[in-house]
């Protein structure tokens, strides 16, 4: 068995060798490499002693890849670091990488090429949110070939900017009280059923007598059956508060189990399915009632969150409850389930809990996703100028009995 030699690779079923060298003078944190195919191995060594007395004498540049090149080399590597979802989604946003930027080296990608690369999504109608994500997967694999040193800086000059996206639609404080008090609202309920109702289709059939039928009509708003899916809809309420109150994703949520939920220590310790680490959640008396209802129902299993006959509830039933609970508490703009994850977060970062905190509570891999999140509500900005408004007049009426008192001293 022939000995290593620091730097040399060859493999002789495909007649391929790889030649790795440290430039001089750098500490190790500049390499050349080179590939040469179809060559036996004297001739790869040959080569190799000419390739390494050409870097030591400072002759070789740094062989540049294309973007294409590196993406399908290493994505596939930096994919396994994230989750399934991030992965489809990087997988789709790479086509549209590939086809702007595939053939240029990464070493030329100009701030010039990332304008017009924007400039061609909005031209198809991308929305801000999936430019932002197009330019983050762009930077991301720049930042991985600086680290694995095949390429030394990115070229593009400034910070890349991004597109401003729609706000954040976080719940104000009425809106949540509103949205968590639809779930006990039966009249409510009811007259949504009435407003929403569509007559059934009318079919006339010798089976039945040449009598005209009414098939698939929805239900009576008075009926029992319309009572029946109110109560199924009023035990979801648990699910929503502590989507609210925990901020967790619809999937960690939906598939929480008591194991991880500790009500003495008023904590869950979750393992986060997007990011693999560990939010850790301080539970809030809200929270705590709704965890407590969870538990006493005669339903019961691994799961927290079970519908009535003890199974966990679907992604589909979540959304049209959601859906419902929105309609009757009168919020008409647009609100996903999702803005109640950020709706938890803003509620924190009003109450002056630190972004690391938060954090922690939301599982996020870094403080940037956090600061995404955790944007302080418009009601907190308003309390906080009528708090200034409220300290300055204190003030200005200090120093008018100050200096009515004869005190001299204004200040």
């Amino acid at each position: 068995m022939k000995a290593a030699l620091p730097g040399f690779d060859y493999d002789p079923k495909t007649r391929t060798a790889r030649f790795e060298c440290c430039v001089p003078g750098a500490s190790g944190r500049a390499r050349r490499r080179k590939t040469i195919r179809n060559t036996t191995r004297a001739e790869a060594l040959t080569a190799w002693k000419e390739f390494r007395e050409k870097v030591e004498a400072g002759e070789i540049e740094r062989e540049i890849w294309t973007f294409k090149e590196y993406a399908d080399k290493y994505h596939p590597q930096m994919a396994m670091r994230t989750a399934e979802s991030t992965r489809r989604s990087e997988k789709s946003i790479l086509k549209k990488l590939n086809a702007h930027f595939g053939t240029l080296r990464l070493d030329r990608i100009t701030a010039a090429h990332v304008r017009d690369f924007v400039a061609a999504l909005r031209g198809d109608g991308l929305s801000a949110a999936s430019v932002n994500s197009c330019l983050r997967v762009l930077v991301k694999i720049l930042r991985d070939a600086v680290d694995r040193e095949c390429l030394d800086i990115i070229r593009i000059r400034g910070r890349i900017k991004l597109r401003e996206e729609l706000p954040r639609l976080e719940m104000t404080a009425a809106e949540q009280a509103r949205f968590l008090a639809a779930f006990d609202d039966e009249a409510a309920f009811r007259r949504h059923l009435a407003e929403s109702r569509r007559p059934g289709t009318v079919s006339i059939s010798t089976y039945y007598g040449d009598k005209p039928r009414v098939f698939g009509g929805p239900l009576k708003p008075d009926g029992a059956a319309a009572g029946y899916y109110f109560e199924r809809f009023r035990w979801s309420r648990p699910l929503f508060v502590i989507a609210l109150e925990t901020g967790l994703r619809r999937g960690d949520l939906l598939d929480l189990r008591w194991d991880a939920v500790d009500i003495p220590g008023r904590t869950i310790r979750v393992k986060v399915r997007k990011t693999k680490e560990t939010a850790l959640i301080a539970l809030s008396p809200a929270c705590i009632e709704a965890l407590e209802e969870c538990r006493r129902r005669k339903v019961r299993g691994a799961h927290v969150l079970l519908n009535p006959e003890g199974h966990p509830y679907s992604t589909t039933h979540v959304r049209d409850y959601f859906l419902i609970a929105k309609k009757l508490a009168g919020i008409n703009r647009r609100l996903r389930f999702h803005d109640l994850r950020h709706t938890f977060a803003s509620n924190l970062a009003a109450m002056g809990v630190s972004l690391q905190l938060i954090q922690r509570q939301l599982g996020h891999a870094s403080i940037t996703q956090t600061e995404r999140y955790s944007r302080v509500s418009e009601d907190a900005i308003r309390e906080l100028g009528n708090f200034l408004f409220e300290r300055a007049l204190a003030r200005t009426q200090t120093r008018t009995r100050a200096i009515s008192g004869g005190s001299g001293d204004a200040s």
